[in-house]
């Protein structure tokens, strides 16, 4: 019997949570962020910082300190969506294609026949991206004629999850300079979104929602055991909170 999912073993499971919650206790170097800001590595928007400084009245370590931790945070983010990748690609019959696969996605399943282009987040990819992406799926569906591909995000609008065939518009101009509008679909290219996602690799619609209920409790051992911190519990009213914040978001009547 499992600790904390169903799907996966619970040392993959811990495994992936730590990879994130590293990154909350081993910090980058602030002297290295530091350094990177102050020689212009990163490219400080200088106008920005000015209206910054002003307008939110802070000294620039004040302004120093705010974007460190956004840096800080956009790294954390990114690590998330790996988290699911790390997840999902140790599901029974899958692989996480890891960087540099042949295949430029993120999973399939041992007998090719599922390839999957994983995203955190409805809005990570813009219109060329999109195209790209789906040119890409294309690709492999060509290569693969029995496969199906799919592009999938973990957090949909409104929680909303779906399950549908993906429409990327392209526009192109002909040679007479007239324009027309490409609509690229197939049957077996699919965009799939929320719980779905989770049910596509493990045949389970609650295996996302076990993911979101196994989380305090393996982030506690990891604290615990790796790093020998104490154990957190949110307040009762905020338990509660997040309860019916997991109710809304698992809404299986969509």
């Amino acid at each position: 019997m499992n600790k904390y999912v169903s799907f996966i073993s619970d040392e993959d499971f811990l495994d992936a949570v730590e990879f994130v919650v590293k990154s909350y206790i081993v910090e980058n170097s602030v002297k290295m962020i530091e350094d990177e800001l102050k020689h212009g590595k990163n490219t400080t928007d200088f106008i920005k910082l000015i209206f910054d400084v002003y307008t939110k009245q802070i000294s620039l370590q004040g302004w120093l300190d705010s974007e460190i931790n956004r840096q800080k945070d956009k790294s954390r983010n990114n690590k998330i969506g790996e988290f699911h990748q790390k997840v999902l690609g140790k599901v029974p019959g899958w692989q996480d294609l890891k960087i540099g696969s042949p295949y430029g996605v993120d999973l399939k399943n041992d007998d090719n026949t599922v390839f999957i282009e994983l995203k955190n987040k409805f809005n990570t990819l813009n219109s060329s991206s999109s195209l790209a992406t789906m040119l890409k799926l294309e690709n492999i569906i060509h290569e693969h004629p029995n496969a199906k591909a799919y592009i999938c995000y973990i957090v949909e609008k409104k929680y909303k999850s779906k399950d549908k065939i993906w429409h990327v518009k392209e526009n192109r101009e002909n040679s007479d300079g007239s324009k027309v509008t490409i609509d690229h679909c197939n049957e077996n290219i699919k965009l799939v979104s929320g719980y779905k996602v989770y049910e596509l690799v493990t045949g389970d619609r609650t295996a996302l929602k076990q993911v979101y209920e196994a989380l305090p409790l393996a982030i506690n051992d990891v604290l615990k055991n790796k790093y020998d911190l104490p154990d957190f519990k949110l307040s009762k009213s905020d338990q509660e909170i997040l309860d019916s914040y997991g109710d809304y978001v698992f809404n299986y009547d969509d």
